[in-house]
């Protein structure tokens, strides 16, 4: 479906415009205009990721239609994973952001983390049927996984963070 959208997209496309600040840098103006097409530049400005992570996305995004070429994507990948990398918070000790070790944690610290701070998440103590309804709010708001990472959070998510 986000394929006939993008097809759809002029050059001329409205970008989203904030008052984001994204760190001055080489790619800045080519994120803006890139993710911009889609996404308020506040939710790109508020993530963390590493350098995987970031690809990770993009590959997303690009099977999602976007319409940046091979030498554009190297370029936003390079500004995104040089000024908006993963904190410490997500390493050296930390790497699962204080969330219980079991399985499903990954998906959990890539999915929700990309966007809050896993101390958030750690303290909601929700029943299944609230987190289920937050996931859903979440892939309203851009969060992007498929049903089968969706479960396996949902899983996580009730059996650790549960009331």
């Amino acid at each position: 479906m986000l394929g006939v959208i993008f097809s759809l997209i002029e050059p001329t496309a409205t970008i989203h415009v904030s008052a984001a600040e994204l760190p001055k840098g080489a790619g800045e103006v080519l994120v803006r205009q890139q993710c911009g097409i889609c996404h308020d530049i506040d939710l790109v400005s508020q993530q963390r990721l590493s350098r995987e992570g970031w690809a990770g996305v993009l590959d997303d995004m690009t099977q999602f239609g976007a319409p940046f070429n091979a030498g554009q994507r190297q370029l936003i990948l390079d500004y995104l994973a040089t000024h908006l990398r993963v904190r410490d918070r997500f390493v050296a000790g930390n790497a699962m952001g204080g969330l219980p070790s079991a399985p499903g944690v990954e998906q959990v610290r890539f999915h929700c983390g990309i966007c809050h701070d896993l101390t958030l998440v750690r303290t909601q103590r929700l029943g299944r049927d609230v987190w289920d309804e937050v996931l859903s709010d979440m892939r309203t708001y851009g969060a992007v996984f498929d049903d089968a990472q969706r479960e396996i959070i949902l899983d996580y998510l009730s059996a650790h963070l549960g009331p």
